[in-house]
């Protein structure tokens, strides 16, 4: 039961640490991508116009899916074919400089606050393996878990609120109405709650445990 419990963990862990790695990896991408096309523009200052100052993503839904208004390039079949599009990522002419330093900010913290949680799951994880189940360490550090994903949930939220407000201030195309609710992920706020009521549970099972220990 053992082993199967820590292949468990040991699935959880890598799910948690591609989630960070993933992250920083698209981002540093991105980031490089920007690097290289601003030392080109500079050399060559005609150019540097065409360097987007700021990229916004945003999900657009059709307002009557039964009009494809757009074509794609289908290589197939080497002709157009209609399409509606889903999602894009737009340069905008401006942005909230204040709102992008503070998703920047909350980013950085997000990566730091789930890198937290891997160290305290495999805390929890080091406890069990040691036969120290129901103890208080135990409630701790799942106390811990659960609100530093909840906190890992609400900084994610930030950077898209920003990006949301940026482009709904700064885009709009006919045809479509940007989707902002599919980009946000509940799942390290589900996590996290659950992570809670499993810390209660724990508790209240070791003061029913220590009230029949006294009562004894």
């Amino acid at each position: 039961m053992k082993r199967r419990l820590n292949i468990l963990c040991v699935l959880v862990i890598l799910v948690l640490s591609y989630s960070v790695f993933q992250n920083i990896y698209n981002n540093s991408g991105a980031f490089v991508d920007g690097v290289k096309a601003g030392w080109e523009a500079a050399d060559n200052s005609t150019e540097f116009s065409t360097v987007p100052e700021y990229l916004g993503g945003a999900t657009l839904i059709p307002d009557n899916f039964a009009i494809m208004t757009d074509s794609i390039f289908n290589e197939k079949t080497g002709k157009y074919t209609k399409a509606h599009i889903h999602e894009v990522t737009v340069a905008l002419d401006q942005k909230s400089n204040t709102l992008y330093n503070v998703a920047i900010i909350a980013y950085f913290l997000e990566q730091i606050a789930l890198i937290l949680a891997i160290i305290w799951f495999i805390k929890v994880i080091i406890q069990i393996n040691k036969a120290h189940i129901f103890s208080w360490k135990n409630v701790k550090l799942l106390r811990k878990l659960g609100w530093v994903l909840i906190i890992n949930f609400v900084l994610s939220v930030i950077p898209i609120i920003s990006n949301a407000i940026d482009v709904l201030n700064g885009f709009s195309t006919p045809g479509y109405k940007i989707y902002l609710y599919d980009t946000v992920s509940y799942l390290t706020l589900t996590l996290g709650l659950v992570t809670l009521i499993i810390a209660e549970a724990f508790a209240m099972g070791l003061r029913l445990q220590e009230e029949q220990e006294l009562t004894i």
